[in-house]
């Protein structure tokens, strides 16, 4: 008896970081990245490396992009297809120098915007 079964996908949903970056299959469930906007290419990183890359690095993604991961990263969160639970333990927080580096490309990218509206 021959009958094709669909491949059934499982685990989480897939990131929508993935919409901005070139995937390709490693095996095992692991990808390679190569951002849109940049070119920069990653081997088997996770979602979160990805957006902090955009909001943080990427020196060529739309400001409006860019805005989005970076206040995704400043409310903590680490993933827009799932809830996570709060965690108490101090290892869950943002450590300093990531926080700085956040509240600084807040600062700057509104200040891009505040130009580009007024002009």
């Amino acid at each position: 008896m021959s009958s094709t079964v669909s491949e059934v996908k499982r685990g989480c949903k897939e990131s929508h970081i993935w919409n901005h970056y070139i995937k390709e299959p490693l095996g095992s469930g692991h990808y390679t990245a190569k951002c849109h906007y940049c070119t920069q290419t990653w081997s088997r990183r996770r979602p979160e490396i990805l957006k902090s890359h955009l909001a943080l690095y990427c020196k060529e993604v739309p400001l409006a992009i860019k805005s989005e991961y970076m206040e995704m990263l400043a409310i903590g969160s680490t993933s827009t297809n799932r809830k996570q639970k709060l965690d108490t333990d101090s290892s869950a927080e943002i450590d300093a120098d990531k926080k700085d580096r956040i509240n600084q490309a807040l600062i700057e990218s509104h200040s891009q915007l505040l130009i580009i509206l007024i002009l």
